[in-house]
């Protein structure tokens, strides 16, 4: 489907540009980094979600449009943490646990030693010179943690304004509308180029205790390791091997114009908004909210039903790239 809301650059499955095969491997860098890696079909595999992709998600954060999502008919956006937002945010998790398990901990026993201090007539004066100054340093310590929670929940709860050094910078942004990658350093594009020109390497390493560790990138395939999209950071290193290839097939349909967005709640306040899915939904009548009318129960069971379904579809698909070799005419 065409519509005046998509460019002529979109990306469309039925209609990929003549392209020049990729050459990665010959290079230095590909030698080295894609050694261990394979390149992925583009596809029209449709309906695929990782399974953890939507698992760990605050399901009402989305209900209540408490924060905004990265997805929408547009585009997707992929951010990235500076140290500033790391450290809040561990401070945030590590200041919590001290109020929660070692503030009772710490009240019971100076409570228990000024008790038996009594009880055994220790209690002079250089022990209550040292009990309270002891008590006071501890007062300070939770009390200052219990004033960093007030604000780091303000910022948690998304109910403030992040400071500047804590604000996630902009790493990609995949274009729906346009069918164009985009990178950025430090908040400044660096590179654009077409969807159909970045190709999906997967990379498995053992780890020191026989685990596998997996990565996945997109990779420009006329720069090479100039240009890269670290697409795999979704899942993290440790996600089931099949959570790879259906993340690259989720990626692959919302970018292609001619199938409706990926059905998922982080998207679904958007999809009337996007010509391609807001006729599907029209054709197939789906609710409009039919994520966020469940509660957190039906959800998991709703998406561990469609895990188990997936299960039945291939994971790759022939691959629909036209490849044109140099001096050699176009076969479709």
């Amino acid at each position: 489907m065409t519509d005046q809301h998509y460019s002529e650059t979109a990306y469309n499955s039925n209609n990929i540009p003549e392209t020049e095969p990729s050459k990665l491997k010959q290079t230095v860098f590909g030698k080295f980094k894609l050694a261990n890696a394979d390149r992925l079909n583009f596809n029209q595999i449709s309906g695929q979600v990782p399974y953890s992709l939507s698992e760990e998600i605050e399901l009402d954060d989305y209900k209540d449009r408490k924060m905004a999502s990265p997805w929408d008919h547009q585009t997707y956006t992929k951010g990235k943490a500076n140290f500033g937002l790391a450290l809040f945010y561990f401070i945030g998790v590590s200041t919590e646990t001290f109020l929660k398990f070692f503030l009772p901990i710490t009240i019971v026993t100076l409570a228990a030693i000024y008790i038996l201090a009594i009880n055994q007539n220790e209690n002079t004066h250089e022990f209550n010179t040292w009990f309270i100054q002891f008590s006071f340093f501890c007062a300070l310590f939770f009390g200052s943690s219990a004033l960093f929670q007030l604000y780091y929940h303000k910022i948690a709860g998304r109910n403030g304004k992040v400071p500047f050094f804590m604000k996630i910078r902009k790493d990609y942004e995949l274009n729906r509308q346009t069918g164009m990658v985009h990178i950025y350093k430090k908040d400044k594009e660096v590179f654009a180029a077409p969807f159909h020109e970045f190709d999906c390497y997967l990379a498995s390493n053992p780890g020191n205790y026989g685990e596998i560790f997996y990565t996945m990138r997109l990779i420009h395939r006329y720069n090479g390791s100039k240009h890269t999209v670290d697409l795999g950071a979704l899942l993290g290193f440790t996600a089931p091997i099949e959570e790879y290839y259906q993340l690259w097939n989720m990626m692959q349909q919302y970018m292609d114009i001619s199938r409706p967005m990926p059905d998922n709640i982080m998207s679904e306040a958007y999809r009337h908004l996007d010509p391609t899915t807001a006729a599907y939904d029209t054709e197939t009548g789906r609710d409009s909210h039919f994520w966020r009318n469940m509660d957190e129960e039906q959800y998991q069971a709703e998406l561990k039903r469609r895990a188990k379904e997936q299960q039945s579809i291939p994971l790759q698909a022939e691959d629909i790239l036209r490849w044109k070799k140099p001096d050699e005419p176009f076969v479709a």
